[in-house]
């Protein structure tokens, strides 16, 4: 297989693509997850690399089973999940995207990395879960609103970010390509960046972003359209969206506490917005299958 040459963008560029953690998991598979259907939507990438038994993954692509020694990774995709009754897996969920929200190599089927190939991805990941473990021993699934000091997060945000620079290098050995080039136009890279970092309770920072891009908002929108395929407004709502989505799947934080986060008044105006977006009220989202949501 080809490898492709890495993308070369300037380094304030690259500060603007999302980059997290969502859950590292290392052991075996509980029973309710060894065979599970997923949902095709925005959810980032997941790898899984399996010490003992088999796991086997259909998409529209087809299907790949994968045995101790190897990797599995790709894009959320529509399909299966399913593991052996001995399977443990050492299992990642991860954001990498773009400023547009589309993931970083787009969806490129699944890929198997083997540990003989790429030693560096497994050793990483293990020093990354163990990382997680001391700092958050009592999480179950999903570290993303956990609390820490901030070198502690810096400290964990950078075994992280090595072992996804592996991860990146590894696929691009193996041809797949960014599905994105950015922009080359700084005022939006300002403009992504104050979307990005703004608080989500605050409301959409309108006048921020035309002092940070130097535009009328009719030039502002033009050009952030043109550049990434939506309006600020639709990119602060994607968001807003990706965050409920996240917040809700903790069933233990009350719809309330999710709806306060996001600057809204009361829970009904919360409900109607992501029932407007999603079609479903956050009761029926959150009482979907994980692989359903």
């Amino acid at each position: 297989m080809i490898s492709s040459p890495l993308l070369r963008l300037s380094l304030h560029e690259w500060a603007s693509l999302q980059t997290e953690l969502i859950w590292v998991y290392d052991g075996a598979v509980d029973p309710e997850y060894r065979h599970l259907r997923t949902a095709d939507e925005h959810a980032g990438y997941w790898a899984r690399y399996v010490r003992a038994g088999q796991v086997r993954l259909s998409s529209p692509a087809g299907v790949v089973e994968a045995g101790p020694g190897q990797w599995l990774t790709g894009a959320r995709e529509k399909g299966a999940i399913d593991v052996s009754d001995d399977a443990r897996i050492l299992s990642i969920h991860f954001l990498c995207q773009w400023p547009t929200g589309n993931d970083f190599f787009g969806k490129f089927g699944v890929r198997m990395i083997s540990d003989a190939v790429c030693p560096a991805l497994r050793k990483q990941a293990e020093q990354l879960q163990r990382s997680v473990v001391r700092s958050h021993p009592t999480a179950k699934v999903g570290y993303s609103h956990e609390q820490a000091v901030y070198p502690g997060f810096l400290r964990q945000q950078a075994l992280f970010v090595n072992w996804l620079a592996t991860w990146c290098e590894a696929l691009a050995e193996q041809g797949c390509q960014p599905a994105y080039g950015g922009s080359h136009d700084e005022r939006l890279t300002r403009v992504v960046r104050r979307l990005n970092e703004s608080p989500l309770a605050a409301g959409f920072p309108k006048e921020l972003l035309r002092a940070e891009a130097k535009l009328s908002q009719g030039q502002l929108d033009l050009k952030f359209a043109q550049a990434f395929g939506l309006s600020p407004w639709r990119y602060w709502e994607r968001r807003r969206l990706e965050h409920a989505k996240r917040r809700l799947a903790q069933a233990e934080i009350p719809v309330k506490q999710v709806a306060f986060e996001l600057g809204f008044k009361s829970d009904a105006h919360f409900v109607a917005w992501f029932r407007r977006l999603t079609g479903d009220a956050p009761g029926r989202f959150r009482a979907k299958p994980m692989g359903e949501r």
